[in-house]
């Protein structure tokens, strides 16, 4: 049987989701395993996916535990699982369908949502645990997207949180850290020059802020999945929608009409940036003097 990382065998593996027979092999996941291990290590880095492998490797044997690494493997452990369920059950399905009677779409959209939601919470503690004890894991911290993310004008997922909502996921955060750049390089600089010369000026900031978190999430809305987003913007999104037509294609209908509220609402910000840029320049510039002025006791002759 293919090894499939951070699982030993089938009974290691449901204990971290449910749905997969004992009497699967668990080599069927495959596939799927490739796909959504590729999208865990682009976030923690292969060094410390290796570092985590080999202390779940190692565990049985160890007279030592490390409850950092410990708590990271499980985190993983439940992050995969889920994601690997959730891209392989639509197989489950067609073959239940035609053994056991048939499984609508509404409810393999419900056990969808159930495994994304589940992988959601285990990335987010994953992350945040990377977070919190970085010490431990050096190759993390080494990440050129860790290094890059520490010199964003909002850094992290906490201070995003304060602008706009997204269920203080760092996972989501961390997904939309090349939007954040792209909103930065394209909205933001232009309009303000450098972040050196309003840094110190706290109502600019705050306008800069938050345009920057509503354009990120106008295009996190453009570009990602309907059930790719937080819990909290996909009811936000429902509620611009159709109350009456549950569909992939009424997600979408509702995600562009949230979509296009954030993006006037991002237009708003950006408009008062512009405007008290104009006063910081304008306040900036003094008045010539006047050569004639009787300051200098004569008038200069022409």
């Amino acid at each position: 049987m293919a090894a499939i990382d951070f699982f030993t065998d089938t009974k290691e593996f449901r204990r971290f989701v449910k749905g997969w027979d004992a009497a699967q092999p668990l080599d069927e996941l495959l596939p799927s395993f490739w796909a959504v291990s590729r999208e865990i290590i682009n976030m923690i880095g292969q060094s410390t996916w290796n570092t985590l492998k080999e202390y779940h490797d190692e565990s049985p044997v160890q007279e030592d535990s490390d409850e950092v690494k410990a708590r990271a493997v499980e985190f993983v452990q439940f992050a995969l699982a889920n994601l690997m369920m959730n891209q392989h059950f639509v197989f489950i399905a067609v073959s239940r369908n035609k053994t056991d009677g048939d499984i609508y779409k509404y409810q393999l959209d419900k056990i969808e949502e159930r495994y994304i939601t589940a992988a959601w919470a285990a990335m987010n503690n994953l992350l945040a645990h990377l977070d919190t004890n970085a010490l431990s894991f050096p190759g993390y911290t080494e990440l050129p997207s860790y290094i890059e993310r520490q010199s964003l004008i909002i850094s992290s997922y906490i201070e995003f949180e304060k602008y706009f909502g997204i269920d203080n996921s760092p996972w989501f955060f961390t997904r939309m850290v090349f939007l954040i750049k792209e909103v930065t390089a394209d909205d933001i600089m232009p309009r303000i020059g450098t972040w050196d010369r309003i840094k110190e000026k706290p109502v600019i900031v705050d306008k800069v802020k938050r345009a920057l978190a509503y354009k990120t999430m106008f295009l996190a809305l453009d570009r990602f999945d309907f059930l790719s987003l937080p819990a909290t913007i996909r009811s936000q999104a429902g509620n611009e929608g159709s109350k009456t037509l549950q569909s992939r294609y009424s997600d979408e209908q509702a995600k562009q009409k949230l979509a296009d509220k954030l993006l006037v609402k991002a237009k708003e910000y950006f408009d008062d940036i512009e405007m008290l840029i104009k006063q910081l320049t304008t306040a900036g510039i003094t008045s010539p003097v006047n050569p004639n002025s009787e300051y200098f006791g004569f008038y200069q002759m022409t």
